[in-house]
């Protein structure tokens, strides 16, 4: 189980995003939704399930890429 039931909602997100077949999933949520761990688990699923892999990134990583930027 990537997320308990709890926090459904978080996990429409990605399902929503992985249908779609969009690229990047797009979140401040760093607790359950932006974690490396989660993403892994999420993606764990899709896999199993016959669905691309999507990333799961907050918006300076999506800007930025792995720079390392001051706001």
């Amino acid at each position: 189980m990537v997320l308990t039931p709890k926090y459904t909602e978080n996990a429409w997100h990605v399902a929503t995003c992985t249908i779609a077949k969009l690229d990047y999933l797009v979140s401040w949520n760093f607790r359950h939704l932006v974690n490396r761990q989660r993403e892994i688990g999420f993606n764990a699923v899709n896999l199993l399930q016959g669905y691309p892999s999507i990333r799961i990134v907050n918006p300076l990583e999506l800007i930025y890429g792995n720079q390392d930027k001051n706001i």
